[in-house]
């Protein structure tokens, strides 16, 4: 089961009943969809199939936090490997949150320097506060306002443009595309007070319009991609990622199991969800196991090497960061790692390094005869 990120006011996740109280539950749920009605647990039993759910509110409206802590304890009832992005929180603030989560500094210091909002106590605290118990990664996800304000007054090639670290703080492309959501933001904008002073002309609308635009994309843009990017530290991957390459093939990207920067709670989800997604999966072309070439197999390598002999699942067996093993050594490194895995071919092993280059060619030509059965419509 992929990993589910739920997201409120744009943006939150999690529950629990013994961290956060849960004081509403609809009595009714229509499902637009299907149009028709339906109940708030058969919504959270579908809900907790998802990989994403997005949860708009109300910022200061108390029902509407009242039924996120809700749907979040009921979803946390279903699932455990929950991330939590937050609209609130500014990604230049990502270091005081993950310091706070793991206990390196306390809530006072945390608080004082991360611009909460105002109802944070009663509305976000619970869920924030619920994740730290859990040990589940919490996303600042939004651009700092500065940066959005910069945005408006003097449009989006104001952030686009910057050279320094802050750069960072800010998705790393902007498209605001005139699309739908452009025309519906148009239409908002003509009712939308914007202060004294006689109303603007058409043609002056027209450059607010587009200026509230962008700084209105520069904050969407960058939680989405806080979002798509939430496995980027590595050791973090929580989520099955897919990349099309090439318009030919997608490679998708699973959770490392091993030397994994997080809880072992955490990490026990991911067997079943890797296991059930390998499994009976007509497009797969094969798995790349990728092994730290550092160090001999360990036993967590052994065992999904077996797993995927006994599946019948083509695999390639990669070593990572080669160039760290003397050259002088290599070879009876190679030897030993094969012995470990139960090969009698140290051959079969792939070495490469990202830094030197080395084995990349190789590695290629391995992909390219995996892939040859799906190019010819074998």
């Amino acid at each position: 089961m992929p990993t589910l990120h739920l997201l409120l006011a744009a943006f939150v996740f999690a529950g629990q009943h013994d961290t956060m109280p849960v004081g509403y539950t609809p009595h009714r749920v229509y499902d637009s969809q299907h149009k028709r009605w339906s109940d708030f647990e058969s919504m959270a039993a579908e809900l907790a199939k998802m990989d994403v759910i997005f949860l708009g509110e109300q910022h200061d409206d108390a029902s509407t936090h009242r039924m996120e802590a809700a749907l979040l304890d009921a979803i946390a009832r279903r699932r455990g490997n929950i991330v939590v992005s937050l609209e609130m929180f500014e990604r230049d603030v990502q270091p005081l949150l993950d310091d706070y989560l793991a206990g390196r500094i306390d809530e006072a210091t945390f608080l004082k320097a991360s611009r909460p909002w105002p109802n944070y106590a009663t509305d976000y605290r619970p869920l924030v506060e619920f994740a730290k118990a859990r040990g589940y990664r919490v996303i600042a996800a939004n651009i700092p306002r500065k940066m959005a304000s910069s945005a408006s007054s003097k449009g989006i090639e104001a952030v686009a443009g910057l050279t320094d670290s802050t750069r960072g703080w800010a998705a790393a492309e902007f498209s605001c595309p005139k699309d739908h959501y452009f025309a519906r933001f148009g239409e908002s904008m003509k009712e939308h007070p914007l202060g004294p002073g006689p109303a603007p002309t058409a043609e002056e609308l027209a450059k607010l319009t587009e200026r509230f635009y962008q700084s209105q994309c520069s904050k969407d843009e960058t939680m989405a991609e806080s979002i798509a990017w939430v496995s980027r530290t590595p050791g973090r991957t929580q989520v099955l990622n897919f990349y099309l390459v090439n318009d030919r093939f997608y490679f998708v990207d699973l959770p490392g199991y091993g030397y994994a920067a997080v809880p072992s709670r955490v990490r026990e989800t991911w067997g079943p969800m890797i296991e059930g997604y390998l499994k009976g999966r007509p497009t797969l072309r094969g798995v790349v196991l990728l092994l730290d070439g550092r160090h001999p197999p360990q036993a967590h390598d052994v065992a999904t090497r077996a797993w995927l002999a006994q599946e019948r699942i083509g695999h390639l067996l990669v070593l990572t960061k080669i160039d760290k093993v003397p050259r002088g050594k290599r070879a009876a490194h190679l030897r030993e790692a094969a012995a470990c895995l139960g090969l009698s071919d140290p051959g079969l092993l792939l070495p490469v390094s990202a830094v030197t280059g080395e084995g990349e060619a190789a590695l290629w030509k391995a992909l390219e005869v995996a892939l040859a059965p799906a190019r010819e419509g074998r």
